[in-house]
């Protein structure tokens, strides 16, 4: 999920926050009309996922660009040089074949040379666009496009809720089967936060990428509770079992290896270490208990500790702590962007 530098989304992002790390609220929520990013329904031609994707992003950063790709209208040969009269056969090419230009396109006597690479097979060679008499033997491709930076493949349009299908890596093909277009995304519920780990603060959207969050985790799976931060150095205390709750003391940190921790007490003896919350992946290991789902309280009700409703700023309460500070909200895992 990201962590913008604005209200609006527009500035950049401060950082990208992991699913399970925790954001204390310092302003808002207050609904606010966010700058949509351009996204593209389509399939990668590396395995034919398909997918929702990111061409442009919020910031205005172009994630994926249309390439220069040429799909062969009437067979013609490729060959290994530009000069027809000396270059040896690569490939004949059938009519449908995709491929893509690696030069600008070169033309001498009317006849329009181009070197390229055939899009599902990793053969290269000179092809001929057009020939002295006017014959054209490709035709412009304006769906497909080169991605540029490595982007989330997505099953839904709207990238902050929909579910990852697999991350498209730069260099890659993807053909557009619907739009370009803009997100179409309502107003959202906008927080300004810090991160209870990082210190990193910023603006969020509240809703299906947030959860409230509360000081108690509950193992879903057993898991190593262990006297260091960093997973190459110290030592397991114990095994943490399933259904043993742990308090919650510090963090929740990303460590080197991308699991996101807190330091915990362990109920059960009061072990204290740190312990994996989501391991590398994003799988998640330990819950909190104001992860769990709760009825939604009535709108005209008393404000409940832990959960954020719109123009309600309800207080979270924690160990120790009078119940005046502002919510404390969870982020879930990061469905896209």
């Amino acid at each position: 999920m990201p962590l913008d530098n604005d209200i609006k989304g527009k500035d950049g992002e401060a950082c990208t926050l992991k699913a399970g790390e925790v954001i204390e609220l310092v302003e808002g929520p207050r609904k606010e009309k966010c700058v949509c990013a351009v996204r593209a329904r389509g399939k990668a031609l590396k395995d034919n996922a398909v997918g929702w994707v990111t061409v442009t992003s919020r910031q205005g950063k172009a994630m994926l660009e249309e390439g220069k790709y040429y799909t062969c209208t009437s067979a013609t040969a490729m060959t290994n040089e530009l000069d027809l009269k000396t270059g040896e056969l690569v490939k004949k090419l059938s009519v449908g074949e995709v491929v893509v230009a690696l030069d600008d396109v070169q033309e001498d006597a009317g006849v329009k040379r181009v070197k390229a690479k055939i899009l599902k097979e990793d053969k290269e060679g000179w092809v001929t666009l057009t020939s002295e008499t006017g014959t054209s033997f490709f035709s412009s491709s304006a769906k497909h496009y080169t991605v540029l930076e490595d982007v989330d493949l997505q099953k839904g349009p709207i990238a902050a809720t929909a579910e990852t299908v697999r991350k498209l890596e730069v260099g890659e093909a993807f053909v557009v089967m619907e739009g370009p277009k803009d997100e179409v995304t309502d107003s959202q519920m906008r927080g300004r936060g810090v991160v209870l780990g990082s210190g990193a603060a910023g603006w969020f959207s509240i809703g299906a990428a947030t959860k409230p969050w509360q000081p108690t985790y509950t193992c879903l799976k057993a898991v190593a509770i262990r006297d260091s931060l960093k997973a190459e150095e110290g030592k397991d205390i114990r095994q943490l079992a399933v259904n043993e709750v742990v308090d919650f003391l510090d963090g929740p940190k990303v460590g080197p290896s991308g699991a996101v921790k807190i330091k915990g007490c362990a109920a059960k003896d009061g072990s204290v270490g740190w312990v994996a919350i989501r391991d590398a992946q994003g799988a998640k290991l330990l819950e909190s208990k104001g992860e769990k789902a709760a009825p939604a309280p009535a709108v005209n009700g008393p404000a409940t500790p832990g959960v954020v409703r719109p123009g309600v700023a309800p207080a979270v309460v924690r160990p120790g702590l009078a119940p005046s500070r502002p919510p404390t909200i969870v982020a879930r895992p990061t469905l896209g962007r």
